[in-house]
C-alpha cells in the first residue's frame, strides 16, 4: 500500500509539475533539433542525385541569393526579397536536389551573416527551409508533377500548388518554433504572411523566365535577368528610405508641437511611444522617470502586450540593464536578450524580445528618464535607429525635465521646511478643501486627526530649540509610518499635527488616533543634544467628516475645541468631536 501510494504521488503530483515546467523546454529543444537532423538528412541523401553539371550554376544562383538578402527591403512583417524566383529557376534545372542544396546552404549563410541570428536560431531557418522544400516537393508530385518539372502551361498548376505548399509548411515550421520557444516576430502573423505572399506571387513569373531561359538558351542570361530585379529591389528600398525619412521628419515635427500640449509626464510620453510605433520596429516600448533626486525610476508609460510586466519595475542608476545604460549616460543594447548575460537576473519583461534597447534621457546633466524597446528586428540597433531616437530622446528628456523639477518644487514648496514628508499648513488647508468637496460629492466618510505634543515647552526651555526641533521631525516620522502612505500628514502649527484619513469613520478614526498616542508613549525618543532618550506623551483629537461638520469651517473649528478639551483633561488621550458643544465660528478658512 505505501508502495501504491507513492506511485500515485509520482503520477499525480509530481509528474504533472516535471511536465508543466520541463516539457515545454524539452519539447522545444527536440523540435528544433528534430528538425536541423531532418535537414541535415535530407541534403545527405539527396548529394549523390545532384547534377555535377549544375554545380557552377547553383554558385552563382548562392552569391545572387545572398545579395538579395543582403538587398532586402525592410517591411513592418520582415524583409521583401526575390529569392524564390531563385528557388524556381534552381527547382526546373536540378529538381528537388538542387532546390534543396541551394536553399538550405542560402539560408545558412545569408541568416548568419546578414542578419546575425544565434547558430541555433540559423540552423533551425536552415533545416526548416530544407524539409518545407522537401514537403512541398511531396505536394508537387500528387498533383502530377515530374521528378524533374517541365516548362510547359502543364505543369503550372502543379508548380503553383508547390509554390502554395511551400508558403504554407513553412510558416507552420516558424510558427511552431515561435510558440514553444516562446518567440516573437517583428510584426504581426498577418503582416508576415501578407508581405510573404505577394513576394512569392511576383517572383513566380520571374522563376519561370529566368528557367526558360536557363534551359532553352544560357545559364549567364539568368544572373543578368536577376540583377534587373536586384536593381528594382534596390529601387524599391531607396524609395523606402525617402519614405522613412520623410516619416521621421514628420514625428519630429509632430512631437515637438504635441509635447507642448501635453499636461503630464505620462501623457508625453504614451504620446511619444505612440508615434515612434509605425517609425521604428519595435514591439515593445516603455519609459521610466525619476521624480525624487535620489529616488529609485519609476514606470510612467508603455505600449506593447507585455507593459503590465513592467508596471511595477523599478530601480537606480547602476542596477539591472537600464541602471547601467543611466550609469553610463549612453544607450546599452542587446540583439539577443535571452542569452545576455546581463540580462540573466532581470524580469521576464527584458527577455521576452529578442532586441533590446535602454536610451537614456538626458537633460542639464542629469537623467530624468529612460527608454527602453524591445523587438525582434534587429534595425533598432542600425546606426538609422539611433539617430532618430536621439533625437527623440532630446526632446522627450526636456519635456520630462520640466515635469520632474516642477514636481520636485511643488513638493519642496508644500512640504514642512523642517519636516520631511509631511506637508505645511497653507497647502495642507488647500488640500482638505479640495478633499471635502471630493468627500461630499462622493458621499464618502473622512476623518481629521489633531495631535498635539504635551509639556513640549518645557522641554524646549529644558535641552533647547535645537532638540525640540528633533523630537518634532522624529515624531513626524513615527506618525507616517503608523497611519501609512494612504494618509495625508502635515504640520497644522507649532508642535501639532494634522492628518486626514480617507474613508475613515469615527470608530476607525479614533482607533487610529490612540494607535499614534500609544506609540508615542512608548517610544524612547533618542535625539541629538540629550543625553539619555526622552519620553513624550500626545493628545489627540477626532473630527468626522460629514458627522461633524459638513464643511471645512465646522470640521476645523470642532477638532481644534476636542484638541483643547483632551488639554483640559490632563493631556495624554484622545477625544472625538462627537458630542460637544458651543461651536462658534471665530475665523472662516478662506
Amino acid at each position: 500500500m505505501l508502495f501504491a501510494g507513492r506511485v500515485n504521488t509520482f503520477f499525480v503530483e509530481i509528474f504533472p509539475w516535471w511536465v508543466g515546467m520541463r516539457g515545454r523546454r524539452w519539447l522545444f529543444v527536440l523540435y528544433v533539433w528534430g528538425v536541423v537532423g531532418t535537414g541535415a538528412w535530407l541534403l545527405v541523401r539527396t548529394a549523390k542525385s545532384l547534377n555535377q553539371d549544375l554545380v557552377v550554376g547553383l554558385f552563382f544562383l548562392l552569391l545572387l541569393w545572398l545579395a538579395a538578402e543582403s538587398l532586402g527591403v525592410p517591411v513592418p512583417g520582415g524583409r521583401l526579397t526575390a529569392t524564390w524566383a531563385l528557388a524556381l529557376a534552381s527547382f526546373f534545372a536540378g529538381g528537388l536536389p538542387a532546390v534543396l542544396w541551394l536553399g538550405g546552404l542560402a539560408t545558412l549563410l545569408g541568416h548568419r551573416l546578414t542578419c546575425g541570428e544565434s547558430w541555433r536560431t540559423t540552423l533551425f531557418n536552415a533545416g526548416q527551409v530544407i524539409l518545407s522544400f522537401f514537403l512541398a516537393f511531396q505536394v508537387f508530385r500528387w498533383a502530377g508533377g515530374a521528378e524533374r518539372p517541365l516548362l510547359s502551361l502543364h505543369h503550372f498548376p502543379a508548380v503553383f500548388l508547390f509554390t502554395l505548399a511551400y508558403f504554407t509548411f513553412n510558416h507552420l515550421l516558424v510558427g511552431f518554433y515561435c510558440r514553444w520557444g516562446r518567440r516573437s516576430l517583428s510584426g504581426s502573423w498577418r503582416e508576415v504572411l501578407y508581405w510573404d505572399a505577394l513576394s512569392y506571387l511576383f517572383t513566380l513569373p520571374v522563376g519561370y523566365v529566368m528557367a526558360v531561359l536557363w534551359s532553352r538558351i544560357s545559364f549567364w542570361l539568368v544572373p543578368l535577368v536577376f540583377l534587373s530585379i536586384l536593381a528594382f529591389q534596390v529601387l524599391l528600398r531607396w524609395c523606402l528610405a525617402c519614405q522613412q525619412q520623410y516619416r521621421e521628419f514628420v514625428l519630429l515635427r509632430r512631437l515637438t508641437e504635441g509635447l507642448k500640449e501635453k499636461r503630464s509626464a505620462e501623457e508625453a510620453c504614451a504620446y511619444a511611444l505612440e508615434l515612434l510605433q509605425p517609425v521604428l520596429p519595435f514591439r515593445t516600448g516603455a519609459v521610466w522617470v525619476r521624480w525624487q533626486e535620489h529616488g529609485p525610476f519609476v514606470w510612467v508609460a508603455g505600449v506593447g502586450p507585455l507593459c503590465s510586466l513592467a508596471q511595477p519595475i523599478k530601480f537606480r542608476p547602476g542596477e539591472g540593464f537600464l541602471g547601467e545604460a543611466v550609469a553610463l549616460g549612453e544607450p546599452v543594447a542587446t540583439s539577443d536578450a535571452q542569452n545576455d548575460p546581463r540580462l540573466r537576473q532581470e524580469e521576464d519583461f527584458f527577455r521576452a524580445e529578442r532586441v533590446a534597447l535602454g536610451f537614456p534621457l538626458q537633460a542639464g546633466g542629469e537623467a530624468v528618464g529612460v527608454l527602453f524597446l524591445g523587438g525582434r528586428d534587429l534595425f533598432l540597433l542600425s546606426p538609422q535607429a539611433f539617430s532618430l531616437l536621439s533625437l527623440v530622446a532630446d526632446r522627450l528628456a526636456l519635456t520630462l525635465a520640466q515635469f520632474v523639477w516642477w514636481q520636485r518644487w511643488y513638493r519642496t514648496a508644500r512640504s514642512d521646511s523642517m519636516l520631511e514628508e509631511v506637508l505645511n499648513r497653507r497647502f495642507f488647508l488647500e488640500y482638505l478643501r479640495e478633499e471635502c468637496r471630493r468627500a461630499a460629492e462622493g458621499n464618502e466618510p473622512a476623518a481629521l486627526l489633531l495631535i498635539d505634543v504635551d509639556s513640549l515647552r518645557s522641554l524646549n526651555c529644558h535641552y533647547g530649540p535645537l532638540v525640540g526641533d528633533a523630537i518634532l521631525r522624529e515624531l513626524g516620522r513615527l506618525i507616517r509610518q503608523v497611519v501609512g502612505s494612504g494618509s495625508v500628514v502635515a504640520r497644522y502649527g507649532g508642535d501639532c499635527f494634522a492628518v486626514w484619513l480617507r474613508g475613515a469613520a469615527e470608530k476607525v478614526a479614533w482607533e487610529t488616533a490612540e494607535k499614534i498616542r500609544q506609540e508615542v508613549e512608548k517610544r524612547h525618543f533618542a535625539v541629538e543634544g540629550s543625553f539619555s532618550p526622552l519620553r513624550l506623551r500626545v493628545s489627540g483629537a477626532v473630527a468626522v467628516f460629514p458627522a461633524d461638520g459638513g464643511d471645512l469651517n465646522t470640521l476645523l473649528h470642532k477638532a481644534e475645541k476636542a484638541l483643547a478639551e483632551a488639554k483640559a483633561r490632563g493631556g495624554n488621550q484622545v477625544v472625538a468631536a462627537t458630542g460637544i458643544r458651543g461651536v462658534k465660528f471665530f475665523y472662516r478658512w478662506e
